[in-house]
């Protein structure tokens, strides 16, 4: 790696190796690596910005995620972080992309089932009744912070990379319980 290359080798993100897990029919599985830049800033003139915990579909497919009053999350594909970086270049950025992993919880039958809602139930200390698609709310699962977004057909985790095998063995011991 050189000086100009800041990206981890893939190896740093072993997860995206591991087999879903499965509870009844709810699954928990990684997602694939994707860019992420967070934005820090008055968002008001900002056309596209999410309520407060709300994201939102940005430009070039990517998602904006609110973290608080002044902090945004943009996830796009990694080829188009640097046009989002332009067209961002008016907010403070860092870009972490590799500083954090995705998962994606779901339930093959109905987001709204007992089992996913049981699982919600052990892994967070939310109320899922209030948690409606485009929802989302930075919180603790076991040790960890996470992001977690409710999107129309399942849930995104977002957590430190440092905590991957820690988060990915509270999961399969609680999936296994059921």
């Amino acid at each position: 790696m050189n000086a100009a290359d800041h990206t981890l080798p893939q190896a740093c993100f072993p997860l995206q190796d591991k087999t879903p897990l499965h509870c009844q029919s709810v699954s928990l599985q990684p997602l694939s690596h994707c860019g992420k830049l967070i934005l820090r800033g008055d968002f008001s003139a900002l056309a596209d910005q999410p309520a407060s915990r709300c994201f939102v579909s940005g430009p070039d497919n990517s998602r904006i995620y609110w973290l608080g009053p002044d902090e945004l999350l943009v996830t796009a594909a990694e080829e188009k972080l640097p046009a989002l970086q332009q067209q961002f270049a008016d907010y403070i950025q860092t870009e972490v992309s590799d500083y954090y992993q995705q998962l994606w919880l779901a339930d093959a039958s109905d987001q709204d089932s007992p089992a996913l809602r049981h699982i919600l139930s052990q892994l967070f200390h939310l109320d899922f009744d209030q948690f409606m698609p485009g929802d989302c709310q930075q919180t603790q699962c076991g040790q960890a912070g996470v992001l977690i977004a409710r999107q129309e057909d399942g849930y995104l985790i977002q957590y430190r990379i440092s905590y991957r095998e820690y988060l990915w063995e509270y999961f399969e011991q609680l999936m296994r319980r059921g």
